[in-house]
C-alpha cells in the first residue's frame, strides 16, 4: 500500500512543474510588484520602530508595566490580579526583558520592553507574507502589512510598553485562521483559532469581547457556508468555545474581583452620543499636524471603504466564491463594530468602561477588510495557487478567443478605444485612487509618529539632564500623581505628591513615591535649610503656588519648562519670601 502511494506521489511530482519553473514562467505583474514594495515598506517601518525603542521615555500606564516586569512571577500575578487587565502580556514582557538582560545586561529595561512591543507586528508581517499572500496575492498582502504598521493609531503601539500590540496579533491571527476553517475545515486551524482567541482574552478584556464577536461571526458563516457538514463544524465550534471557558477559569475569580472594583470606582469619564463619531475618528483620522487635512482624509477613507463595500457586494453573485470571500473580509468591520458597541452599551447602562484605544486589537481584521476590497484580488476558494493559475490561464485564453472573434466580425477600433479608456477609468477609480489614499494616509501618519518619538527622545534627554542637576539631599514636590510616579522612576529617590496620595499599586511597587504634607510642612522644610524643588504640572500649579505664597513660600527661579514623555511641567526652586534667595 505504501509503495503504491509513493509511486503516485512520484508520478504527480514528475508531471507537475516545480515552484521554481512556475515562478520563472509567470512574470511579476504590476500589482504584485506594488504589493512587494508595500510589504518592504512595512518591514522598513517595523525596523524603524525597533530603532525608536532606544528612547527610554515612558508614561504612567507604561510605568505600571515596568513595575510588574520587575517583580518575580508569583508577585507579578498577585499584583496583576489587583490591576484592571489580565496577566499574559506582563508575562510575555517579563520573559523578553529577562532574556535581554541575561544576554545583554547593559540594555535599558525600558528599551527591551519597548522592543517586545514590536515583536507582534513582526509576527503579523509573517502572516501577511505567507497565508494572506497565498490566498489573495502580493497586492493585498503588501497593503495589509502596510496598513498594520502605518494607519492611524497603529504605529503608536509599536513602541508602547502595553498589551495592545500583542492583543492585536492574537486577535488578527485568530481572524485569519477563521478563514482557513471556512475554506478547509482542517483541525489545526481550529486549534490555532482557539489558542489565539484564548491568548487575546488573557491580554485584554476588550480583546476577549472581540474574540467573542469572532466566535459569533464564525458560527454564522458555518451555518451559511458549510451546511453540508454543519453537525461536525458546530461540534468543533462548541468544543472550542467550551475549552476557551475552561482555559479562562483559573483567572475568572481575579476577573470578577477586578470588575467589581471597576464598578465601584474607575477613572474613565462618562460617554456622550459623540462617542460614535469619536470611534470613527480614532480609527480613520491621521495626524498631519493640521486639523482640516486630518478630517478631510478621515472622511475620504470612510467614503472609500463604504463605496468599496457597496461595489463588492453589488457586483458579486450571492452563490459564488467571491461573495463568500467578501462576506468573510467584511467580518473585520463587524467584529470592530461589535466590540465598540458592547463597550458603549456597558458604559451607558452600567459604568463608563470604554475608551477608544480598546478597539485597537480588532483593527487587524478591519484593515484586512480594507486591503482586500482595495486590492480586489480574486479569491482562491480551493486554497491552491496551481488551480488558480490554471483558471486564470483558461479565462485569459477564452477572453483572447472572444476578442479575436469580435475583431473578425467588425471593425470597431474607435469603440474598442473608448472601451479601453472606460476600463482604465474604472481601474483608476476603484483601485488606484483607494491605494493612493491609503498610501498617502499611512506615510503621513507614520512620519508624524516617528517625528513625535524623536522629539520626545530629545526632550527626554533635556529632562534627565535637569534631574541630574537636583541635589541628592533636596526635596522634590509634585502636584500631579502621574508626573510624580513617572519622574520618580527616573530619579530613583523619594518624591512627594502635594495635595493627594499616590495610587495604591504605584506606592506598593515604587515605595519611594510618597504623599507630602500641607503648605506649613513645605515652609518648615525651607526653614530647616533644605533645598526644595517643585515640578508643577498644568494650570493647577498656579493654585498651588498661590496657596504657598500666602505662607511666604515663593519660587526663587523657574529653572526650565520640560517634557517628560507626554507631561509638560515647569521646574521651580522654592524659597521663603523674606529670604535673600
Amino acid at each position: 500500500m505504501k509503495t503504491v502511494k509513493e509511486k503516485i506521489i512520484r508520478e504527480k511530482r514528475q508531471t507537475e512543474p516545480c515552484d521554481t519553473e512556475r515562478t520563472k514562467s509567470r512574470p511579476v505583474s504590476v500589482s504584485d510588484a506594488a504589493g512587494i514594495l508595500l510589504f518592504l515598506l512595512a518591514a522598513g517601518m517595523a525596523i524603524c520602530s525597533l530603532y525608536l525603542c532606544g528612547s527610554a521615555d515612558i508614561w504612567y500606564d507604561e510605568l505600571f508595566t515596568m513595575g510588574f516586569l520587575e517583580q518575580p512571577v508569583g508577585r507579578l500575578l498577585s499584583l496583576a490580579a489587583r490591576d484592571v487587565h489580565p496577566p499574559l502580556y506582563y508575562l510575555i514582557g517579563k520573559a523578553v526583558v529577562d532574556v535581554v538582560s541575561f544576554f545583554a545586561p547593559g540594555v535599558n529595561p525600558v528599551t527591551a520592553a519597548k522592543a517586545a512591543s514590536v515583536l507582534p507586528y513582526l509576527g503579523l508581517l509573517c502572516y501577511a507574507g505567507f497565508p494572506v499572500r497565498k490566498r489573495d496575492g502580493w497586492l493585498c498582502a503588501g497593503l495589509f502589512a502596510f496598513c498594520l504598521l502605518a494607519m492611524p493609531q497603529m504605529s503608536n503601539y509599536t513602541t508602547e510598553v502595553r498589551m495592545y500590540g500583542w492583543a492585536l496579533f492574537f486577535l488578527t491571527a485568530a481572524f485569519l485562521h477563521m478563514r482557513e476553517i471556512l475554506l478547509t475545515g482542517m483541525r489545526r486551524h481550529w486549534a490555532a483559532f482557539w489558542i489565539f482567541g484564548v491568548c487575546a482574552a488573557y491580554c485584554h478584556y476588550f480583546a476577549a469581547v472581540s474574540a467573542a464577536c469572532l466566535y459569533a461571526a464564525l458560527a454564522a458563516l458555518l451555518f451559511w457556508k458549510r451546511k453540508e457538514r454543519i453537525r461536525k463544524n458546530i461540534a468543533l465550534w462548541l468544543l472550542c468555545a467550551a475549552l476557551s471557558v475552561l482555559a479562562y477559569l483559573p483567572w475568572l475569580p481575579s476577573a470578577i474581583s477586578q470588575v467589581s472594583a471597576v464598578r465601584e470606582d474607575y477613572w474613565i469619564l462618562p460617554l456622550t452620543l459623540s462617542c460614535f463619531g469619536g470611534c470613527v475618528k480614532f480609527v480613520l483620522k491621521p495626524s498631519t499636524g493640521y486639523q482640516l487635512p486630518d478630517y478631510a482624509l478621515a472622511v475620504l477613507l470612510f467614503l472609500c471603504l463604504l463605496l468599496l463595500l457597496l461595489r463588492a457586494f453589488r457586483n458579486r453573485k450571492r452563490d459564488s466564491g467571491e461573495w463568500t470571500e467578501a462576506v468573510y473580509a467584511s467580518c473585520g468591520i463587524w467584529v470592530l463594530a461589535g466590540t465598540a458597541l458592547f463597550g458603549i452599551a456597558v458604559s451607558f447602562l452600567m459604568r463608563p468602561v470604554f475608551i477608544y484605544r480598546y478597539m485597537l486589537p480588532a483593527l487587524g481584521g478591519f484593515w484586512y477588510c480594507f486591503a482586500y476590497f482595495a486590492a480586489k484580488k480574486r479569491p482562491l476558494p480551493d486554497g491552491t495557487r496551481q488551480e488558480a493559475e490554471a483558471r486564470q490561464k483558461t479565462e485569459a485564453r477564452q477572453e483572447a478567443e472572444q476578442r479575436q472573434a469580435a475583431e473578425a466580425r467588425q471593425d470597431a477600433t474607435k469603440l474598442r478605444q473608448a472601451g479601453r479608456l472606460g476600463a482604465v477609468g474604472r481601474m483608476f477609480l476603484w483601485r488606484i485612487l483607494p491605494l493612493a489614499l491609503l498610501i498617502v494616509v499611512g506615510l503621513v501618519d507614520y512620519r508624524s509618529f516617528a517625528q513625535g518619538e524623536l522629539v520626545k527622545k530629545e526632550q527626554m534627554e533635556r529632562t534627565l539632564e535637569a534631574f541630574d542637576g537636583l541635589g541628592e539631599d533636596s526635596v522634590i514636590l509634585f502636584n500631579f500623581d502621574q508626573m510624580q510616579a513617572v519622574a520618580g522612576y527616573y530619579l530613583n529617590r523619594e518624591t512627594w505628591l502635594y495635595g493627594d496620595e499616590p495610587e495604591a499599586l504605584i506606592a506598593e511597587m515604587f515605595p519611594e513615591a510618597k504623599a507630602a504634607g500641607d503648605a506649613a510642612w513645605v515652609k518648615s522644610l525651607l526653614e530647616e535649610g533644605r533645598t526644595v524643588w517643585f515640578a508643577g504640572s498644568n494650570l493647577a500649579r498656579e493654585a498651588v503656588l498661590a496657596e504657598w505664597q500666602e505662607l511666604g513660600v515663593v519660587p526663587a527661579e523657574t529653572v526650565d519648562s520640560l517634557l517628560l514623555e507626554r507631561y509638560w511641567f515647569n521646574l521651580y526652586r522654592l524659597t521663603l519670601a523674606d529670604s535673600p534667595g
